[in-house]
């Protein structure tokens, strides 16, 4: 049975005008091992991106920009002012 990278690699060869490759077993394997990598990378971008942006939500979680406080946001409490040190 045929791996989904075995098939991207059948049809990569066959893309590109590589008839020949796609009936060779060992440009087949190369070719699927290529395609795991590129998708592996593109998973690890796109998780360290997300992770990033969940960072910065984060961070930025319980700053109102009127000044109120996270608990105190729903009571009307706001924060006293910051002095400078």
């Amino acid at each position: 049975m045929a791996s989904l990278s075995d098939i991207a690699a059948i049809y990569t060869f066959k893309l590109f005008g590589f008839t020949e490759l796609g009936n060779s077993k060992a440009a087949i394997i190369i070719g699927a091992v290529v395609w795991i990598a590129v998708m592996t990378w593109i998973c690890y971008r796109g998780i360290e991106l997300s992770a990033r942006i969940q960072q910065a939500l984060l961070s930025h979680r319980g700053r109102d920009p009127r000044g109120l406080r996270s608990r105190g946001a729903r009571e009307g409490v706001r924060e006293p002012p910051r002095v400078a040190r």
